[in-house]
C-alpha cells in the first residue's frame, strides 16, 4: 500500500516537472524529456529501491517549487526569475543536503565521475540534460536563459553540498537525493537538447545519417580488435552476447568510459595510466576520507592495480595470491600523501638457506633500504617518507635478488621463473 502511495506522488511530481517544462516547449518534448529523465537518471533506481518515499517526497517538492518560482516571477526581469528559482530550488534541495563536513576537500570529482556511484558516470541522460540547459542558456530568450542559468546553477550548489557533506564512498549511489529535486530543470534540458538535436537533423540529415551509420562501422571496427586479440576467430560459432559484451569490454579499454569525461581523462592523463584502469584506481584509492589504514588484495580481483612481472592467481586455502618473477610492479592508488608503512604479505621462493631472499622496493622511483626475507608467509614492514608517495597512482616495484624455477629444484615440470608468492598489500 505505502509503495503504491510513494508511485503516485512520484507520478504527480513527473506531471508537475511536465508542466513546468510545457511552460516553453512543445507537448511532444515536454513528454519524452520527462520521461527520459525520470527512466535516465537516479530517479529510476531510488524509487525502484526498498524505501521509495525519500525519492518521491524529493521529487515532488521540486517540481512543485520549480512550478511555483516560474509562477511568482511571472514576466519579471531575468535576474527576478533566476534568484526566485535558486532559492525555491534550493528550498526544495535543502532538507535532503545533511550538514556539509568538508569544504576544505569537497569530492566533487568523485561525485560526478567515480564509477562507484558518479552522478552523471551512472546517468548519461544527465549529460544530454546539462548540454540542453547549455544550449537553452545560449539563446536570446532572456527568460529562457534565466531557467537555464538556474538550473545549471542548482546542479553545481548540489554537487557542492553532496561532495562536502558525507565521503563519498559511503553514500555512492546512482545520484543521491539531492539531485531528485533537480528534476524539473533537468526535464527542461533534455527537451533543449531533443529541439536541438532535431533541428540539426532537419538542416544537417547527410550529417545525421552519417553519425548512425558511424555506430555500425565503429562495431566493426571493434570486432576486428577482437579477432587480433584471438577473441573472434571467423567460421566458428559465436554466441551474440559473449561477442556484444566483448566488443564493450574492447572500447571501454581504448578510450574508457565516455560519460565519465572529462573526469577519468585528465585523471588517466595526470597519472600516466588508462583511462579504462583509473575507473578502478581512483574510485578504489588507499586511505580516503581520512582512514588510518588500506589494503589491496592480490589475487583477488587485482587484474585493475597489477602490473608487469606477475603470473596468474591462485588459491592455497583462504589465501589467495600471485607468484611475482625477479622484478614485479602495481599500481597503488592514494588518496593523500603522508609518511607511511608499506605492509607486503608475501612468501619467498625457497632457496638455499646460505642465500636468502632479498627484496628491493622502488617507490615511484625512490629506492628503500634493502629487506631480508626468512621462509614462509610473513609480513615486511617498510617505512616511506612522504616524498616517495603522490596523490593519485603510485608505482611500486618489487625486485628480488633472485628467482627459480621449480623444475630446476624437482618438483615436477612447472618452468615458471619465481622469486615470491605475494598476498596482500597494505598502507597505514
Amino acid at each position: 500500500m505505502m509503495a503504491s502511495l510513494a508511485l503516485l506522488v512520484t507520478l504527480a511530481g513527473l506531471g508537475v516537472s511536465y508542466l513546468f517544462v510545457r511552460e516553453r516547449f512543445s507537448a511532444g518534448a515536454a513528454l519524452f524529456a520527462t520521461i527520459a529523465i525520470a527512466a535516465g537518471s537516479m530517479v529510476a533506481w531510488q524509487i525502484t529501491s526498498p524505501a521509495p518515499w525519500p525519492a518521491a517526497l524529493a521529487l515532488a517538492a521540486g517540481a512543485i517549487l520549480a512550478l511555483a518560482a516560474s509562477q511568482l516571477a511571472g514576466s519579471g526581469s531575468p535576474a527576478r526569475r533566476f534568484a526566485i528559482a535558486v532559492v525555491l530550488g534550493g528550498a526544495a534541495a535543502a532538507p535532503w543536503l545533511g550538514t556539509p563536513v568538508r569544504w576544505s576537500s569537497p569530492a566533487i570529482a568523485d561525485v560526478l565521475w567515480s564509477s562507484r556511484g558518479g552522478v552523471l558516470a551512472t546517468s548519461p541522460m544527465i549529460v544530454f540534460a546539462l548540454a540542453g540547459l547549455a544550449l537553452l542558456w545560449r539563446q536570446r530568450d532572456a527568460h529562457g536563459r534565466a531557467r537555464a542559468a538556474a538550473g545549471l546553477a542548482l546542479f553545481a550548489l548540489v554537487t557542492l553540498f553532496v561532495a562536502a557533506r558525507r565521503t563519498w564512498w559511503i553514500d555512492a549511489a546512482p545520484g543521491p537525493l539531492p539531485y531528485i529535486t533537480l528534476v524539473p530543470y533537468l526535464a527542461a534540458g533534455a527537451a533543449a537538447g531533443f529541439d536541438a538535436l532535431a533541428a540539426f537533423v532537419a538542416r544537417r540529415p547527410g550529417r545525421a545519417v552519417g553519425a548512425v551509420l558511424a555506430l555500425l562501422v565503429l562495431w566493426n571496427i571493434g570486432l576486428v580488435g577482437l579477432g587480433q586479440r584471438g577473441d573472434y576467430r571467423l567460421g566458428e560459432p559465436q554466441s551474440f552476447a559473449a561477442l556484444d559484451a566483448a566488443e564493450a569490454r574492447t572500447w571501454h579499454g581504448w578510450i574508457g568510459h565516455p560519460p565519465s569525461y572529462p573526469g577519468n581523462l585528465i585523471s588517466a592523463l595526470w597519472n600516466g595510466v588508462s583511462p579504462a584502469r583509473i575507473d578502478l584506481l581512483s574510485a578504489n584509492r588507499l586511505l580516503p576520507g581520512g582512514a588510518a589504514e588500506g589494503s589491496l588484495d592480490v589475487g583477488t580481483n587485482d587484474d585493475w592495480f597489477i602490473g608487469a612481472g606477475w603470473h596468474a592467481r591462485e588459491l592455497e586455502g583462504d589465501r589467495s595470491f600471485r607468484w611475482a618473477t625477479s622484478e614485479a610492479s602495481l599500481d597503488l592508488p592514494l588518496d593523500h600523501r603522508a609518511d607511511l608503512t608499506l605492509l607486503l604479505t608475501l612468501r619467498p621462493f625457497d632457496l638455499p638457506p646460505d642465500s636468502p631472499q632479498r627484496l628491493e622496493i622502488s617507490m615511484n622511483g625512490h629506492q628503500q633500504p634493502p629487506v631480508v626475507l626468512a621462509s614462509g608467509w610473513q609480513d615486511v614492514r617498510i617505512n616511506i617518507p612522504r616524498a616517495a608517495w603522490r596523490t593519485g597512482v603510485n608505482r611500486l616495484i618489487l625486485k628480488f635478488a633472485a628467482q627459480r624455477r621449480p623444475s630446476d629444484a624437482g618438483n615436477g615440470g612447472d618452468t615458471r621463473w619465481l622469486a615470491a608468492a605475494v598476498d596482500k598489500v597494505s598502507v597505514f
